[in-house]
């Protein structure tokens, strides 16, 4: 929690920094996908969906650790076991899309309009831990990215974020 409130701070103070180098996503999400599931104590099947076995794109590895983190992370704590998280990577004509989808609770339209706002919980989260700072974090480094997210979601029917990163020439 501390270290998303100093990010929210830094951004608004338009000081985080920002290292883009060209790398593999797809590689890349493996990675820390696999690294993430050695830390908890239930693995839980994830549906992987490439377009291609590499995507190359130019990010920052630590922002991206920490978009693929957040959305996963929810992505388990939102829906029981054993249901399965699936993640997509697709090159677009300009872009490339990564996609989390879970089989959880899902997001209300009356949350989905303050989703991102930063402390805000959704009404159905009940006894989930959470502090409604993730969203806020995982939005500023999708926007260091100058790419776009947005959230596909019904009560009770799960949920997808998608990340479009823009992938024209160099951030």
């Amino acid at each position: 929690m501390l270290e998303d409130i100093l990010i929210m701070g830094k951004s608004d103070a338009q000081k985080l920094e920002f290292n883009s180098i060209e790398l593999d996503l797809v590689a890349l999400v493996k990675n820390i996908i696999s690294e993430y599931q050695l830390t908890q104590e239930i693995e839980r099947e994830v549906i992987f969906q490439f377009s291609s076995d590499k995507i190359m794109l130019f990010a920052d590895p630590k922002w991206i650790n920490s978009i693929v983190i957040n959305l996963f992370s929810n992505g388990l704590k939102y829906s029981e076991p054993p249901t399965s998280i699936g993640i997509e990577i697709r090159q677009a004509k300009n872009e490339v899309l990564l996609s989390v989808t879970d089989k959880g609770i899902g997001i209300s339209k009356k949350d989905q309009k303050s989703l991102f706002d930063p402390f805000h919980r959704g009404e159905n989260t009940g006894n989930i831990q959470g502090t409604g700072l993730g969203l806020s974090v995982l939005q500023k480094a999708v926007e260091l990215h100058k790419g776009k997210i947005k959230v596909e979601s019904k009560l009770n029917n799960g949920s997808t974020f998608i990340v479009s990163f823009p992938c024209e020439g160099t951030i």
